[in-house]
């Protein structure tokens, strides 16, 4: 299948986690729920352009109470972002969306990820955090840069953290990856009250520049380089 700006926008979507497939025709833009460029469509366009992904075996879609595949439908998809009396759809009629195995390997085509750069925070049980990637010098690169600034995660209590192995490691719901290293630690009350100096600050801003923002190609930048659109 050939894909234009408004698909590849569709796939990017859902690169890095799954999505109830109404928001993508929600009232708050696609940079504002899922942090990810807009497709600029209208609901019948969507309506269509979903729907071709779908058939086409890009992207994969259930029912939110069960992770079995549904047979792609118009009508479904419809039912996502037309908007009607029954608009959003009940918990029994919402499609969530992903990407499948052909269209992570098209996502991965377009915006030729390093994955030597993904880098994953996350809230364990709202004691204990977690920092992971693939490379444990960047991930202790990045703890670092949290010691007197808010670098994306809290400030680690002393004493509490410690380093796991993770062979493999599920880096994405799609991509697994053959190792990564978190550093598990328990959530600190308060971030030490020495201001950052402006060194400090100016390393945390390089780091999301050459890393968060990094880890692959921009999706404005793919857009000129393959859809002949300015994104």
């Amino acid at each position: 299948m050939n894909i234009d700006r408004a698909d590849f926008a569709l796939l990017n979507a859902v690169s890095e986690d799954e999505w109830a497939a109404y928001l993508l025709a929600g009232d708050a833009p696609t940079e504002d729920i899922m942090n990810k460029p807009s497709h600029g469509l209208s609901p019948d366009e969507l309506s269509h352009h979903f729907f071709e992904l779908w058939k086409a075996g890009l992207i994969e879609c259930s029912a939110a109470s069960s992770d079995i595949p549904i047979a792609a439908d118009l009508q479904k998809a419809r039912d996502q972002f037309v908007r009607t009396e029954n608009w959003p759809p009940s918990d029994d009629q919402c499609l969530l969306y992903r990407l499948s195995k052909s269209g992570a390997d098209m996502w991965e085509q377009f915006a030729r990820p390093d994955w030597n750069k993904y880098l994953v925070s996350s809230n364990v049980d709202g004691i204990e955090w977690t920092l992971t990637g693939t490379n444990r010098d960047l991930v202790q690169r990045w703890r670092d840069l949290g010691s007197n600034f808010n670098a994306g995660f809290p400030f680690p209590q002393p004493g509490t953290e410690k380093w796991e192995l993770l062979k493999p490691w599920q880096a994405i719901y799609w991509k697994t990856l053959p190792v990564g290293h978190r550093l598990k630690f328990v959530i600190g009350w308060t971030r030490p009250c020495s201001s950052p100096t402006p060194e400090e600050v100016e390393n945390v801003f390089r780091f999301q520049n050459e890393v968060w923002g990094g880890w692959h190609e921009k999706f404005d930048v793919i857009c000129r380089e393959h859809f002949r659109s300015p994104g």
